[in-house]
């Protein structure tokens, strides 16, 4: 009997120490003194050094042993560690103190504290701490726990995990524990937390498995800590904010499998570092916010599943998409003087109602983008590889045309507008098109604004404009050069594609260089196709090459064809004419004489303005 007696000797000599560094208000501490070479049982009063714990006592398991729940039991606080475990199968635990820690895994430093919840068990706490001063590890096997605030890492150089392979947790807004130092924003200091790494250099790991989690917050990577969140199943509903990366911490969010997240606001970084990567499940967000202080950018990273939000803004940092189903209501693009906002697709859907870009950069690599509205870039970057782009408008140069990049990079690349294109790009900005490039206008109209400028506008002439929509839409085409300016000629106009148009010149804009002239159609191609028609409106055509008997084909007699002016007074009709000399064929006015209805030659030859 000796042995044992001073084996326990032994381990109340380590038990007193830890029972000090806990600080405890608890009025009464009652220890575990169980052999740790196997099981035993907490109901069992012969295992605790002061009995059974009851409602008010601290319940401390420090002995590389495992306690054994499974009925009703109860403390004030709970402290496990020394590589110790307290196994919950079935039963009620309750843990009625409020301060912090009430429940505390990894008590001391370096060594763990284990809680292991299975066979429908309930538990039931103000406040859990999984990594106080060492490593915690929660094992939700099965069952509810429900606690108002789950830290995960808590203090400087501990660690946390928690694991829910199936049942539910939840945190409910019932009670509020500060903690010396805490740097949280006093307005979202409200019950109903759960936080993983939340000061330097702790971790803190949440592995959702299955089962489910409800949280008014999550924070992950809090105060320079590092929190990371597993989810391959089950659910998760967080009802007002996920923090991924705040205070200078760095948070990772993972989803994949059949794991399913909703929750009301997502932040990526802040003044911190925020990461999420998806490769399955479903991610479904009221608002999702993208941004970075001092550290790096922040990043969503979405490769396979599904990702919808209402309105997602990046102000630092990126979104970017390899595969998968993206869906926004709105998407923001708000750069930062610090660093550009990008959203990049590589692969997969992106399905967005709005996107509006003040600063920010648009990438297309391939997948597929599909805008029902518009896409308004202002000071920013918008530029398509390859894939399949659709929107109702297209809005280039909105609001600083001085800085404004349109890039077509490969005629691979698929564009159709349903609404409007503008380009209004100034001389700070820039035009880009790969020549074979196609941008199909189905029922849209092509605006050249007033701010371009011929400096930058030259890869005009490899894009292809094709025109279609059916006989019901009339789609404006902004007439954008004097004649003969090579800066404005547009590489071919196709009136009628997969389905037929109609097309109607309009000089709305002077391009930035007021002439005493109307400005008129400058291209390198012209085709009119059967069952379409395009309206000169009194503008100039010039076409290059000897198309003469083409166009006079097309023009058919008075506006009966399909080329005409509906300008025209009775009995006037146009005629193509081919000027050698230019090699381009433009219309005249018959039967008047041609000299008074021909462009000038001074307006076709006019000198190149500079400046």
């Amino acid at each position: 009997m000796g042995q044992p007696h001073q084996a326990r000797k032994r381990t109340f000599a380590v038990l007193v120490p830890v029972a000090v560094l806990l600080l405890s208000k608890a009025a009464h501490g009652t220890f575990w003194i169980a052999d740790p070479a196997s099981p035993a049982s907490w109901h069992d009063a012969a295992n605790w050094s002061e009995g059974v714990p009851g409602p008010a006592d601290l319940a401390v398991v420090c002995n590389r042993g495992q306690a054994q729940v499974f009925q009703e039991a109860h403390c004030s606080q709970l402290a496990v560690g020394l590589d110790s475990t307290v196994a919950q199968d079935g039963g009620a635990m309750t843990v009625h103190g409020v301060g912090l820690p009430a429940f505390n895994l990894g008590c001391v430093p370096v060594v763990s504290g284990v809680y292991e919840l299975s066979g429908g068990g309930t538990l039931n706490a103000a406040n859990e701490c999984v990594g106080y001063a060492g490593t915690g590890c929660f094992r939700h096997l099965d069952g509810s726990n429900t606690v108002t605030e789950l830290y995960l890492a808590y203090n400087r150089g501990s660690r946390g995990t928690y694991e829910l392979v199936s049942g539910t947790l939840q945190t409910t807004a019932t009670y509020l524990a500060s903690r010396p130092g805490e740097r949280f924003d006093p307005n979202l200091r409200q019950a109903g937390w759960l936080v993983a790494g939340c000061s330097e250099p702790n971790e803190g790991t949440y592995r959702l498995l299955g089962g489910e989690l409800e949280a008014r917050y999550v924070g992950l990577g809090l105060e320079k800590g590092f929190g990371r969140f597993i989810h391959s199943g089950g659910s998760a509903r967080i009802t007002d904010r996920l923090y991924v990366g705040d205070y200078e911490g760095k948070g990772v969010y993972e989803l994949s499998g059949t794991g399913e997240l909703w929750a009301d606001n997502e932040r990526l970084g802040f003044n911190g570092r925020g990461q999420f990567i998806q490769t399955g499940g479903v991610n479904r967000c009221g608002a999702l916010l993208i941004y970075a202080g001092s550290q790096t950018d922040s990043l969503y990273e979405l490769h396979e599943g599904e990702f919808a939000t209402e309105s997602g803004i990046v102000q630092r940092g990126a979104f970017e998409q390899y595969g998968g189903v993206s869906t926004w209501g709105t998407m923001a693009l708000e750069g930062v003087s610090s660093g550009a906002a990008r959203f990049r697709i590589h692969g997969g859907v992106c399905q967005c109602d709005h996107v509006d870009a003040p600063d920010g950069v648009f990438i297309q690599v391939n997948g597929a983008v599909q805008v029902s509205n518009a896409v308004t870039m202002g000071h920013g970057v918008f530029e398509v590889h390859g894939g399949a782009f659709t929107a109702g408008a297209l809005l280039i140069g909105c609001d600083d045309p001085a800085n404004t990049e349109f890039r077509l990079l490969s005629p691979q690349a698929s564009i159709t507008l349903h609404q409007r294109l503008l380009l209004n790009i100034a001389y700070h900005g820039a035009m880009v098109a790969a020549p074979g490039s196609v941008i199909r206008l189905a029922g849209a109209d092509l605006e050249l604004g007033p701010e371009c400028d011929d400096g930058v506008m030259g890869d005009l002439r490899n894009v292809t404009f094709v025109f279609e929509g059916g006989p019901d839409k009339i789609s404006r085409l902004e007439a954008a050069t004097e004649p003969m300016r090579e800066e404005f000629r547009l590489g071919a106009v196709r009136v009628g594609g997969e389905d037929t148009a109609r097309v109607v010149l309009v000089d709305d804009y002077d391009q930035g260089h007021p002439t005493d002239g109307r400005e008129g159609l400058y291209t390198q191609e012209l085709l009119i196709g059967e069952g379409s028609r395009l309206d000169c409106n009194g503008l100039p055509v010039m076409v290059v090459g000897n198309v003469e008997a083409t166009l006079d084909e097309w023009i058919g007699g008075g506006n009966g064809g399909r080329l005409f002016d509906s300008t025209l007074a009775p009995g006037r009709y146009l005629d193509a004419v081919y000027l050698p000399t230019y090699d381009v064929t433009t219309l005249q006015v018959v039967p008047e004489p041609a000299a008074l209805v021909l462009l000038p030659l001074a307006a076709i030859v006019r000198p190149r303005r500079r400046g």
